[in-house]
């Protein structure tokens, strides 16, 4: 049931029907993400019931470590992120160190110094 509530979620915000200018709405995933907290919780419920064998009691202990180490690496690349989208100015400089072809993320960048009234030519 979680798997299909996960699919049918992300169908809806692929957008086979464009509406707008954007491909994908990645902020509806966040419904679709109930699914997947909803699998891990059956995940961990499966693990515990396990968990009286020996063999189970290391499989558990391992699932947590595992867990933790993937939780641990998200909160990491999430805080580095946060600082790419500290504001407009240094989203769009991190684009344009990254795509130095992409034009528009230069005029982006450029509106955002004009209504910061920095207008020194940037690199």
């Amino acid at each position: 049931m979680a798997i299909l509530f996960y699919f049918f979620n992300i169908v809806l915000v692929l957008q086979f029907i464009n509406v707008g200018s954007a491909i994908i709405a990645e902020r509806y995933t966040y419904v679709a993400y109930i699914s997947i907290f909803l699998i891990l919780a059956l995940a961990h419920h499966a693990l515990q019931d396990i968990s009286n064998k020996k063999l189970g009691k290391q499989l558990y202990q391992f699932g947590l470590i595992f867990w933790g180490v993937i939780v641990l690496s998200c909160a990491y690349l999430t805080h580095e992120r946060c600082k790419v989208w500290q504001n407009s100015g240094t989203l769009w400089q991190n684009v344009v160190e990254q795509f130095p072809n992409s034009y528009g993320a230069y005029a982006s960048r450029g509106e955002y110094f004009l209504e910061q009234k920095n207008l020194k030519l940037q690199r």
